[in-house]
């Protein structure tokens, strides 16, 4: 397992990120139901307290993802373009727009593969 502490952010930060991964899952199995040629899959993370630490600090954690780590596209209109570009990252994040009405975006699309994690929604 794999975690880190985000310094200075609240603790509902914390669990409203594993929130937003979750509901970005969820978006993702929507997806797939289309049958696309690839389906894609967010990773689930969690969250820890360590409650012997001071302080009781807080940690996202989330299993290894092993393979070549790649961000996709981002919050800002960044799309990996280098040859490492795959459609499948930038299809998801259209399907979500489109089928959300227009009304939501799925974007910070990175991971390995289809396997994503991280991702945002706006």
């Amino acid at each position: 397992l794999g975690g880190w502490r985000l310094s200075g952010i609240g603790r509902e930060t914390y669990f409203e990120d594993v929130k937003m991964q979750m509901d970005s899952k969820v978006w993702a199995e929507e997806y797939n139901r289309h049958s696309p040629p690839k389906k894609v899959d967010m990773f689930m993370m969690g969250v820890v307290e360590l409650v012997e630490q001071p302080g009781a600090p807080l940690y996202h954690i989330e299993h290894y993802i092993e393979g070549d780590y790649v961000k996709y596209n981002s919050n800002f209109g960044f799309v990996e373009d280098t040859g490492k570009c795959r459609q499948t990252p930038q299809a998801l994040s259209h399907f979500t727009f489109e089928r959300s009405g227009h009304e939501l975006v799925v974007v910070d699309i990175q991971g390995v593969g289809d396997l994503y994690t991280d991702p945002q929604i706006h």
